[in-house]
């Protein structure tokens, strides 16, 4: 089984700049591996805002839903453009 990747940017992030997190979702999809990338709008490297906190908990889990209990639905709603 190969191990899914989720990689979440914030695009405000002053430790980490968002194009690390581009280049390398790029590479994992040129090399054929499963990877998905969230992007945050205006959030630094530290989530402050509470709304924007359970929103960063539930990508986390729904995402790990897919592949561990093969429950797509969760994720499928949060983010329909990126189903698989």
């Amino acid at each position: 089984m190969v191990t899914p990747l989720l990689l979440l940017y914030r695009t405000n992030d002053t430790n980490v700049p968002m194009e690390e997190s581009i280049q390398m979702f790029t590479v994992l999809k040129l090399l054929g591996k499963p990877a998905d990338l969230i992007q945050v709008d205006g959030e630094d490297h530290h989530i402050l805002k509470y709304s924007r906190r359970i929103e960063w908990t539930n990508t986390i889990l729904a995402y790990f839903s897919k592949p561990l209990k093969n429950e797509k639905g969760w994720w499928n709603e949060l983010y329909p453009e990126q189903n698989y």
